[in-house]
């Protein structure tokens, strides 16, 4: 191919790449647009009266740790509440004396994990900041809240990506950058968001390295009940880890009783 053949080529590559970007932000601006107005013509309304969808799971046991019985509320969560699953976090705050964490105080990331999560985070920020917006989780989550009272909240793991492989830390973060490409389909996800299922999480991705974590929680939440001055202990994880958590810590420990299924929110005054 000659020179002016290939400064040709070169010349409609250049072309397609600018009518692509164009074609991309115009569709973007579109669509925030449309985002705008469905938020404050529908999913606003929408979020006062009450429509989100309550996620929050709320387990209680009563635990037999071989020096009495301890009691127990574990709650599987999406990490932000809505309104009203924060007015009942509020109240199981004030309810309990210990607190523990699927992230609390203790977190030691290696330097390598450190730069994964930093990339992670920053990559996946508008994708949930979208998604947040359509859903209406705009509250911090249990433990945040206990610290802002001044309690200890312990954590339950050091470093939660120390069970991923390379190849999966490579492939996470790839689809975090689609998802920034992407971001404001977050808000049509979180709007049309389901309720707790335990099994939407049996066959997810990553999950031989989520079972691998939720038997380390069991086993540090069981090593923290074990403690003589540990009672009415709340401790919150990801809805992803509820089940594996609470699997593991039976073997752990007995559990003598347990209050399963969705709970209601009508007032935090019943809890």
């Amino acid at each position: 191919m000659d020179g002016p053949e290939e400064n040709k080529w070169i010349g409609k590559l250049k072309t397609g790449l600018r009518w692509t970007k164009n074609i991309y932000l115009a569709s973007m601006a579109a669509v925030c647009l449309h985002i705008g107005y469905d938020f404050f013509t529908s999913n606003l309304p929408r979020l006062e009266r009450g429509g989100a969808v309550h996620y929050l799971q709320v387990r209680r046991f009563e635990v037999e740790t071989g020096k009495g019985v301890k009691h127990l509320t574990l709650l599987g969560e999406n990490h932000h509440y809505t309104f009203e699953e924060h007015d009942l976090a509020k109240h199981l705050v004030n309810t309990h004396t210990h607190f523990a964490s699927e992230a609390g105080e203790g977190y030691e990331y290696s330097i390598d994990n450190i730069l994964f999560r930093i990339i992670f985070k920053s990559a996946t920020f508008p994708y949930y900041a979208f998604k947040k917006l359509g859903s209406g989780r705009w509250y911090e989550p249990v433990s945040r809240l206990a610290m802002e009272k001044g309690y200890r909240v312990v954590g339950l793991e050091n470093d939660p990506l120390l069970f991923l492989s390379e190849m999966e830390k490579v492939n996470i973060l790839w689809n975090s950058l689609l998802s920034m490409a992407v971001a404001p389909i977050g808000y049509y996800q979180g709007k049309n968001e389901s309720p707790y299922h335990p099994q939407e999480f049996t066959n997810m991705p990553y999950r031989e390295g989520l079972n691998k974590r939720d038997k380390a929680m069991a086993k540090n939440l069981a090593e923290l009940l074990r403690e003589k001055e540990v009672d009415n202990l709340l401790v919150n994880v990801g809805a992803a880890h509820l089940e594996g958590v609470i699997r593991n810590l039976g073997q752990e420990l007995n559990l003598k009783s347990a209050e399963y299924g969705h709970v209601a929110y009508p007032s935090p005054a019943q809890y």
